[in-house]
């Protein structure tokens, strides 16, 4: 799996920064198999991220929620998400 993707994977599970000390659940249950097995949908998360196409509501919470996540290594994540992430 390439490092965007994994990102992705990452990210699509911990989309919102709350101001508590986690992360938002409203994502939680996003089909992460079908996001990564289908081209077309992974492309266009990916051109999101690198601010080279549109984006969904997903994918702004994605970008907003992605610096952080990397630099804190998934500390704010719940148990959900850090399973998801090792996908």
């Amino acid at each position: 799996m390439n490092l965007l993707s994994a990102l992705l994977l990452f990210t699509s599970v911990a989309y919102v920064v709350s101001e508590e000390s986690s992360y938002t659940s409203k994502y939680d249950n996003i089909d992460i198999d079908r996001i990564l097995g289908n081209d077309r949908i992974l492309t266009n998360y990916i051109k999101c991220m690198m601010d080279q196409g549109s984006c969904t509501a997903e994918g702004r919470e994605l970008k907003k929620t992605l610096p952080d996540a990397l630099k804190r290594g998934c500390d704010k994540c719940n148990p959900k998400q850090k399973k998801l992430r090792k996908k």
